[in-house]
């Protein structure tokens, strides 16, 4: 498996569920990058011109690391605060070549 497993996430929330979703993904991140040792960075945008729609890149040291990542109760929460408010996802599974 490669060092340095990442995937850029888009999610696409539904009409009016931006203010609702955000503090969520913030909240997954900043306890994913305090307590994940596996997790290298996890970064989260917003795109001005549709505030609707979410960036997220995360690194971890492995894949197993990001699977392992997933089950974490916190992520759990997550899924389940936020789910209904997705319209669309798309994860991208990518190896980061300059970490």
């Amino acid at each position: 498996m490669p060092d340095n497993y990442a995937i850029v996430i888009t999610i696409k929330v539904k009409p009016g569920m931006a203010d609702e979703f955000h503090p969520h993904v913030l909240k997954n991140a900043e306890i994913t990058a305090r307590t994940d040792k596996n997790c290298k960075q996890f970064q989260v945008f917003n795109d001005p011109s549709d505030p609707e729609t979410f960036h997220y890149v995360e690194v971890y040291s492995d894949e197993a690391a990001l699977a392992a990542h997933r089950e974490d109760d916190h992520v759990q929460a997550f899924f389940a605060a936020t789910n209904d408010m997705v319209a669309e996802k798309t994860v991208r599974t990518c190896t980061l070549l300059n970490g």
